[in-house]
């Protein structure tokens, strides 16, 4: 499984962004509650692409997650059209974006998450195993405060290394 943090879309900042390695040094923390709410038989390779290159070849035959907003949407989409449907690849797509726009969203996926993905996580995978995965997977049920996921330590170039969810929404 390979869950994806696309850098912003502009072409001078994917510029500045690469030269730098990322200005704010911030991770992503919507992968790391995917990664901390994922069973352990799964082999999660998380990459931010602030911090890394994408290295497309390497990716085969894998759930591929991309977690985009309207500022990284384009670049999400760049990403996810080079994976979807190739070399074995499923792509789902979520994020605020995502949320908001489904049906462009499903133009460059398979799947796309809408709502907290600690409400829809389980079945999502649980349809994956079976070889089921739907379109549009949607909760708009609040997550219980017991059940918010905190992102433990992060390994990365981030300036936090812990991160905890107070609040949503």
């Amino acid at each position: 499984m390979v869950l994806f943090q696309a850098i912003l879309s502009s072409n001078e900042w994917q510029l500045l962004w690469k030269k730098k390695k990322s200005i704010f040094k911030l991770p992503p923390f919507a992968l790391f509650i995917i990664k901390a709410i994922t069973p352990l038989r799964y082999n999660i390779v998380l990459i931010d692409e602030s911090q890394e290159d994408i290295d497309y070849a390497k990716i085969s035959n894998s759930v591929v997650c991309i977690s985009i907003m309207t500022t990284n949407a384009r670049r999400g989409y760049e990403i996810a059209d080079s994976l979807c449907n190739k070399r074995g690849n499923t792509v789902i797509m979520g994020g605020i974006h995502a949320s908001a726009l489904p049906q462009e969203a499903l133009k460059h996926c398979d799947s796309v998450c809408i709502g907290e993905i600690e409400n829809i996580w389980p079945g999502m995978l649980n349809d994956i195993e079976k070889s089921r995965l739907k379109q549009v997977y949607s909760s708009f049920a609040k997550v219980a405060p017991e059940d918010i996921s905190s992102a433990s330590y992060i390994k990365g170039k981030y300036i936090v290394r812990n991160l905890i969810s107070l609040t949503r929404g």
